[in-house]
């Protein structure tokens, strides 16, 4: 096991390189209501992020992800800012953004692009062009193909939705699985990254286990997707996590 020091020296070494100034001001702020809170943080750092499993820019995505659809919105900002420190770009960032939609709807999505844009602004930076419109018929192919990736047995799935109204699978095909996950700068595997950690913060434990399944189908190992829920301890809560690391057994251990 990690000691408590080597912990802290691993969470401060990870939290310099995410936040550099800023999170000594994080520290600093906690220091001033408690002084042990700055070492609670250092250390839980330590023992989450240094964890092998998962990359950091990968973690961060996720972390990104799940504090939006809580609305989390100044820790969300702080890690905006993480995440470009440490390489992911801003148009990835977007689609990270644009994908709480489907998961957390629009006013979720759009308050969390709205600081994007604060962040973007404070920084300089400006997005690339937006990626160019899909026709109907191609927005409808994509959506197909990209919802096979995720189930396995997509038509069923569809099946499911037609029984409460005829129309909800073609909306779910052209306005998720299309217009969305058919969108570049971000890959399928992270797009399942990220719903897995939206649903897990959310609590919406039957469409966890879809998207665990589906995360797996497009590339991540039970690794990654159960590092994801290990991050969230710091991000959601322990009731969270666990919940949600029960459902990754359950699919896991199918």
């Amino acid at each position: 096991m990690t000691s408590p020091n080597a912990a802290t020296q691993e969470g401060l070494r990870i939290g310099m390189e995410l936040g550099n100034d800023s999170f000594k001001e994080v520290l600093a702020g906690l220091d001033s209501l408690d002084s042990e809170l700055s070492e609670f943080l250092t250390e839980a750092m330590g023992r989450i992020f240094g964890r092998s499993q998962l990359s950091l820019a990968d973690r961060e995505v996720c972390i990104v992800a799940a504090l939006a659809v809580q609305g989390h919105l100044p820790q969300m900002k702080w890690h905006l800012n993480a995440a470009l420190n440490i390489g992911v770009p801003l148009d990835t960032l977007r689609e990270v953004l644009i994908q709480t939609i489907p998961y957390a709807g629009w006013p979720v999505g759009l308050t969390s692009l709205g600081v994007l844009k604060e962040v973007a602004l404070s920084r300089d930076l400006t997005l690339d062009s937006e990626p160019t419109p899909m026709d109907p018929e191609t927005r409808y192919a994509e959506g197909v193909k990209n919802g096979k990736a995720i189930y396995p047995n997509f038509e069923a799935a569809l099946q499911g939705l037609r029984s409460f109204d005829p129309a909800l699978p073609d909306l779910i095909i052209e306005s998720s699985f299309g217009s969305i996950y058919g969108r570049p700068n971000l890959d399928m595997r992270r797009r399942e990254m990220i719903a897995v950690a939206m649903l897990a913060a959310l609590q919406r434990l039957p469409q966890l286990q879809s998207h665990l399944i589906g995360a797996h189908c497009v590339g991540c190992t039970h690794e990654e997707t159960k590092e994801i829920l290990v991050t969230l301890i710091a991000y959601a809560g322990w009731p969270v996590a666990l919940n949600a690391l029960a459902i990754w057994k359950q699919v896991t251990t199918a």
